[in-house]
């Protein structure tokens, strides 16, 4: 049995690669934060006025560091 080190350093490698990957954001959670932080716009056809671009720009930016806590 001479390949038992290099079965080995295969395995402690691919554990290596998988620690790196850190947490998955999946879709769901996705979905999830994307409901949560449109609740309270409407959208239309039409153009947006100042405040409703405010309003998103705000929203934009919380989910941003949302996003930043989660990585």
């Amino acid at each position: 049995m001479g390949c038992g080190g290099s079965a080995l350093a295969m395995i402690q490698s691919i554990k290596a690669n998988k620690m790196l990957l850190g947490k998955r954001y999946t879709y769901f959670d996705a979905k999830k934060d994307y409901i949560r932080g449109t609740n309270g716009l409407k959208f239309s056809g039409r153009k947006a006025t100042k405040e409703e671009l405010k309003q998103v720009k705000g929203l934009r930016v919380s989910l941003n560091d949302n996003m930043k806590d989660k990585l």
